[in-house]
């Protein structure tokens, strides 16, 4: 019996840690998503900002709007 798991392509999780970052963010968080878009592997972002004091987590949420990525602050 074949294992299942094998042929199976694994989920990728990718957590960014971010702060006071609210000149790269965007551009930060578009560059993980292309590169793993173009791996084609089911992907997901998770973006974590702990209480930046600039624009950080709205920038990050408004560029997570409309993809597989998430903003947790």
């Amino acid at each position: 019996m074949k294992d299942a798991t094998k042929n199976a392509k694994s989920a990728i999780s990718v957590i960014m840690p971010v702060y006071k970052l609210s000149k790269h963010v965007v551009n930060s968080i578009k560059a993980v998503k292309e590169t793993l878009e173009a791996y084609n592997h089911e992907h997901e972002i998770i973006v974590v900002d702990d209480g930046s004091p600039d624009d950080t987590y709205s920038y990050a949420l408004a560029v997570t709007k409309s993809s597989a990525a998430r903003v947790h602050g």
